[in-house]
């Protein structure tokens, strides 16, 4: 609700419904118990939160749903923003991030030799 009320775009409000949908399952399932609760105390139940959107994200990989690793870290960015509004408005104390997963995205791209950009830029079609 807070980020429709501060005028954020259809597109990422699609991202957010998204991010949830894959992570809400787990989430759905946890119960926070902050009341009373300071230092590490406080922190590992806080803690919970992260260790639940971890598992959630290892779990999807293990099932090698149809699901790139690279749209499990962008859901992850959006949890972090998540976290961090946590924090912000106060209900949270310390600050999580979700570290994206460590995945070879496939080939490289190789660079240009110097030789390689003098031909293309001199190159005039005949």
């Amino acid at each position: 609700m807070d980020r429709l009320v501060n005028n954020v775009s259809p597109k990422t409000l699609e991202l957010y419904e998204n991010s949830w949908k894959f992570f809400g399952p787990d989430l759905d399932n946890v119960r926070l118990d902050l009341k009373g609760k300071k230092g590490d105390d406080l922190m590992k139940a806080e803690r919970v939160l992260l260790d639940t959107l971890k598992l959630a994200r290892a779990k999807a990989k293990l099932q090698e749903r149809a699901i790139t690793p690279i749209s499990i870290n962008i859901y992850g960015r959006v949890m972090n923003t998540f976290l961090h509004f946590l924090q912000s408005e106060g209900i949270f104390t310390n600050r999580f991030v979700l570290e994206p997963l460590q995945e070879e995205t496939g080939d490289r791209r190789e660079f240009f030799r110097d030789d390689e950009i003098l031909k293309l830029q001199n190159y005039r079609p005949k």
